[in-house]
């Protein structure tokens, strides 16, 4: 920051002001990144005996967003209802997405959905910010203070329900993402997995 002996303001070249006002420094990253491909799965190995069927979707694709149901714990990101079970719904083997005119469903024997990665994970923002003050030992030893702050705003970045594991139709928890947040890379700095909350770490250096 211009504040100081030697910036934009000097202060008036007052030792008192100088050693509180300047020798301030103020830093900040801002991430944002759009939402990870995934694969909803129907559940169903209706192709081979070595993997499941990704489901097929009927209907426009609905992107994943962050919704509260009443009797659901956390957001979710579909409000889809139970699979329909009667044969002679055109539906059947179907979870519609509520409110709307799409539908996941389980493909019929030998069929093998609409494919791989059709649905988009959850947009991804962050604020880190830093703080750092240095101090004038002598002439040639500075002490500098850091206080940083990894997710500032505490803000949770809800995983999507392929990391939620809820992306497959035939479990209970399908679309739902309750409580799975996603760790930030930079926190990863100060503990080795990362932590998804606000991380605020302080740090001392002695520089000359």
């Amino acid at each position: 920051m211009p504040l100081g002996r030697g910036q934009r303001w000097g202060l008036g070249g007052s030792g008192f002001l100088n050693r509180l006002l300047g020798g301030w420094t103020v830093t900040s990253i801002f991430d944002y990144q759009s939402g990870e491909p995934f694969t909803i799965g129907s559940g169903v190995r209706t192709t081979n005996g070595a993997h499941v069927t990704p489901a097929e979707i009927r209907g426009p694709m609905i992107s994943p967003q962050l919704q509260f149901v009443d009797g659901i714990e956390g957001p979710i990101v579909w409000n889809a209802g139970p699979l329909i079970s009667n044969p002679a719904d055109p539906n059947f083997n179907c979870r519609q997405i509520n409110s709307s005119k799409t539908f996941f469903c389980i493909p019929l024997p030998g069929s093998s959905g609409s494919g791989r990665n059709r649905a988009k994970g959850l947009h991804f923002w962050n604020v880190d910010l830093g703080v750092i003050k240095e101090f004038d030992v002598t002439t040639r030893l500075k002490l500098q203070f850091r206080t940083e702050f990894f997710n500032l705003l505490n803000h949770p970045n809800f995983d999507s329900p392929a990391n939620a594991d809820s992306s497959t139709l035939t479990r209970s928890n399908f679309g739902q993402t309750c409580c799975s947040t996603e760790s930030l890379p930079a926190s990863a700095t100060v503990n080795a997995i990362g932590e998804p909350n606000r991380v605020i770490q302080f740090g001392l250096k002695l520089l000359f």
